[in-house]
């Protein structure tokens, strides 16, 4: 899709030119999580953690085990009462799902503890999760993968609202990003902060804090000398995870970054420190839109710069779409016109792809004979839940119809 030569988006430039492409925010969170999983003892983790809430959500008897030890153990007070499966198109889902995971990982080791008395394939099972994660490697990874996921989930929330513009999408980034640079420069601290946690988890499970063997020849695992298992996890795991989510932020969002920068003197926030000049490359790509000439443009914005630069600067619009409610076509023309566009900027496709995961709730291989309107119907409001339905107005709008009615009945 994304091809700049062969891709969808070759395809639709060479109708329109003016045609810029952004990737979506989200996918772009996404993938430089996907990214920061390449490291070993990451991708162990998270797989361990899909396989665990996989063999849970399995069985209600093993779900009903899980949810007895939750509400005998101590960390009942937890807000996470279960487990959270990986989703791999709702991203809010995956961070939740090491949070949850991280809140209950004792008792989910006394649940395993438990099941791996029985016989047969449950207790082998069983057997198999307890030696993955009764280690002090995917413990310690685990924390890793929380602290971040506690900074990304809000995040990943607010990238997928629909009324954010361009730029409040590339502040909430660059705050994060901002975020991700300042525990970088104090590692060590923040490492022996998530350690302590470590520490008391596997205290109460009976796991030992120590790193693995060291050798010359060793190719298989990180070899990184170090004189404690602190320093020798921080060096393996914590930094290079840190390393690898600001690299994947500053590359994804490089795209998005350059689109907004085109017009970014256009919003009055910046406006005030912006010259005409910067505004020239914006008037010369979308010369068709605007039909007018280069000086008309250049004096519109003079006009539109100096009205902000009369307005203290808390109350000086920040946003497109902000921004273009305070610019009147009548008085502005041009400047409306390249703000129309550049409030339609997008942002994130993820809220039209949860039709796909509601798709597979609904139309499923019992209702395959499944009419559209009755699909489209039950797929508006199992994705729309948010908006109230009036029974009377349901009643009246099929008593409207005679068929429809008798239908029902």
């Amino acid at each position: 899709m994304r091809g700049s030569n062969k891709g969808a988006q070759a395809e639709i430039k060479a109708v329109v030119p003016q045609a810029l492409y952004f990737h979506c925010a989200s996918h772009c969170l996404n993938l430089a999580l996907v990214h920061s999983s390449e490291l070993a003892a990451i991708r162990l983790v998270a797989g361990s953690v899909a396989n665990v809430c996989a063999f849970f959500s399995n069985s209600s008897k093993r779900t009903r085990i899980l949810q007895d030890q939750i509400e005998r153990s101590n960390s009942s007070n937890s807000r996470k009462k279960r487990l959270k499966t990986l989703c791999m198109t709702r991203w809010v889902e995956s961070h939740q799902a090491f949070i949850a995971f991280k809140e209950l990982l004792i008792p989910i080791v006394q649940s395993l503890l438990e099941l791996e008395q029985e016989v047969g394939e449950t207790g082998a099972r069983s057997y198999e999760l307890l030696s993955a994660i009764c280690k002090c490697q995917f413990v310690t990874s685990l924390f890793i993968i929380e602290s971040f996921s506690s900074l990304f989930l809000p995040l990943s929330v607010k990238l997928q609202a629909k009324e954010l513009d361009i730029f409040a999408a590339l502040d909430l980034v660059d705050n994060v990003l901002l975020v991700l640079r300042r525990r970088r420069e104090a590692a060590i601290d923040g490492f022996q902060q998530i350690l302590a946690e470590v520490t008391e988890v596997c205290d109460s499970l009976e796991i030992d804090i120590r790193m693995p063997r060291i050798c010359e020849r060793q190719l298989n695992r990180e070899n990184h000398p170090a004189d404690s298992s602190e320093e020798y996890f921080r060096v393996t795991s914590y930094i290079p995870y840190l390393d690898s989510l600001i690299d994947g932020f500053i590359s994804l969002f490089a795209d998005a970054r350059q689109g907004a920068l085109k017009v970014q003197c256009l919003i009055p926030k910046f406006a005030v420190r912006s010259s005409v000049t910067d505004l020239h490359p914006a008037i010369e790509f979308y010369e068709s839109d605007l039909s007018c000439s280069v000086n008309v443009a250049k004096a519109e914005f003079e006009r539109w710069r100096a009205k902000w630069m009369e307005v203290p600067q808390n109350g000086v619009p920040a946003g497109a779409i902000d921004a273009l409610n305070h610019c009147p076509a009548a008085d502005f023309p041009k400047i409306n016109i390249l703000l129309r566009i550049l409030a339609t900027y997008p942002v994130t496709t993820a809220s039209a792809e949860r039709t796909f995961s509601s798709l597979r709730l609904l139309k499923t291989y019992l209702r395959s004979v499944m009419g559209e309107a009755r699909l489209n119907g039950l797929a508006s409001m199992s994705i729309l839940r948010g908006i109230d339905v009036d029974p009377e107005e349901v009643i009246d709008s099929l008593a409207s119809n005679a068929r429809k009615l008798d239908f029902v009945l």
